[in-house]
């Protein structure tokens, strides 16, 4: 269960650093 929120939540943290 933790495995996919922390790729779920990288995913998101990483786009909006991105943009």
């Amino acid at each position: 269960m933790s495995g996919e929120i922390t790729i779920a939540e990288a995913a998101r943290r990483h786009g909006v650093s991105t943009e």
